[in-house]
């Protein structure tokens, strides 16, 4: 796959933030049909905060990468509210991934969902929470962005209290 990807010109791994953001908004636009792109590796404080959740879970080093059809397929869905509590988010937001990675607050959790392993992670802004759901490839050995979901303070507080206090 990789030799294929290089062939058309594309690089595999993103290399720059430019870079990143232009993929991501390709991704938005459709015109990244069943990319998956590596942007970065995973770094200590993802690792450790995974760790911690899953003690047999080490990322350290992995790749992080961009699933360019789950990604598309959440801002479908929620790029407007799908619930109530929910916030909008719009192609900046997205853009943002990588930036939301780096000072992200804590693992949410870290779940066994259809034969996958989904680490849930989240970000406080001004406007509420960021969700960012990945999910661990095995054959990849990477950890793949696959959703971003808004929520309001007020709902993540409500929904999360329990799993924040364990991790302050």
């Amino acid at each position: 796959k990789k030799q294929r990807m290089l062939e058309s010109g594309k690089k595999p791994i993103l290399t720059s933030s430019v870079e990143v953001k232009e993929f991501i908004s390709d991704v938005i636009k459709g015109k990244a049909p069943g990319e998956v792109r590596a942007f970065k590796k995973v770094g200590e404080r993802l690792a450790d905060a995974i760790h911690n959740k899953r003690n047999s879970l080490n990322m350290i080093n992995n790749y992080l990468e961009i699933n360019a059809d789950d990604l598309r397929e959440s801002y479908k869905r929620h790029s407007s509210p799908k619930e109530k509590g929910d916030i909008p988010l719009s192609e900046q937001d997205f853009e943002k991934i990588p930036e939301f990675l780096d000072d992200f607050d804590d693992v949410l959790s870290v779940n066994t969902y259809n034969n996958k392993i989904e680490v849930h992670l989240y970000k406080e802004t001004e406007e509420g929470y960021m969700r960012i759901l990945t999910v661990v490839s095995s054959e990849r050995n990477s950890l793949q962005v696959t959703k971003l979901i808004g929520v309001s303070k007020e709902k993540f507080e409500a929904k999360y209290a329990k799993k924040i206090e364990g991790n302050i």
